[in-house]
């Protein structure tokens, strides 16, 4: 989705701006998630060290956090800049406004005092809206406090003087299946190709018996698969065993 969202953009045409406190948020999770699995990696080293005869040596992981932090946070910048990504520095609202708005515990604000970055976030959107004349479609899957879309919540709709041009969409696939999809051109060929397991050297099924597996394992399917939430459960996609009938709706080309 990321991949026809971001090569889609110049068909809307549409510029993505991103505020830095979301970069900065998606940097700091990626460093607690690398930290997690460090750990969780040589608890099982340390355990199969003392498990298996000391003859048989098992490499031990060894990363300098703070340094793939900072690679991370280096790529995801050059990925988005690569995009035409324009960052949104943090707004300057001052601390009195802050401070009234988190009183009143007006949303983005939550009655247990959250919603600070999310206010931040809201007051990058807030100033698109009022600084241009282009229509704003802010994606967010943060339906609590932000709204189900396409209106925002009805405590934040004050701040949105000019409602018509703005909206929310829930996510990337939402935005690319609205805006992006419908634009790009359809390849009947490919399509018929694809059916068959002949679209220069590319079969679908052994896609399916393999690649799919792969992709799968990117998400987090306790709840789907096993109905229980993540932190109590871990499922692991071993193998596609079989699939039915295989359907080629549509055959989109990317522009590049």
């Amino acid at each position: 989705q990321f991949r026809v969202f971001l090569s889609g953009l110049d068909l809307v045409p549409a510029k993505l701006f991103v505020p830095q406190v979301v970069i900065d948020e998606t940097v700091t999770k990626f460093a607690e998630a690398l930290t997690d699995q460090v750990r969780t990696h040589e608890r099982s080293s340390h355990d199969l060290h003392r498990l298996l005869p000391k003859s048989k040596h098992l490499p031990i992981v060894q990363l300098d956090i703070s340094t793939e932090k900072r690679d991370y946070a280096s790529r995801l910048l050059k990925a988005l800049e690569a995009h035409g990504t324009k960052i949104l520095p943090y707004p300057k609202t001052s601390h009195e406004t802050i401070v009234a708005r988190e009183l009143l515990r007006r949303r983005p604000f939550r009655k247990d005092g959250g919603g600070y970055r999310d206010f931040l976030i809201w007051e990058s959107v807030r100033q698109l809206i009022l600084e241009g004349q282009e229509r704003v479609a802010f994606i967010t899957n943060n339906t609590r406090d932000f709204g189900e879309g396409p209106e925002p919540h009805p405590e934040l709709a004050p701040d949105v003087l000019n409602p018509s041009q703005f909206k929310i969409i829930r996510s990337l696939t939402a935005f690319n299946d609205e805006f992006i999809v419908p634009r790009l051109k359809t390849i009947e060929d490919a399509k018929r190709k694809l059916e068959e397991a002949n679209l220069n050297g590319f079969d679908l099924r052994q896609w399916l018996r393999s690649g799919l597996v792969d992709l799968l394992r990117n998400y987090e399917l306790e709840d789907t698969l096993a109905g229980v939430e993540h932190h109590m459960a871990h499922t692991r996609i071993q193998e596609v065993s079989r699939f039915s009938n295989i359907v080629v709706e549509e055959a989109k080309a990317l522009e590049n």
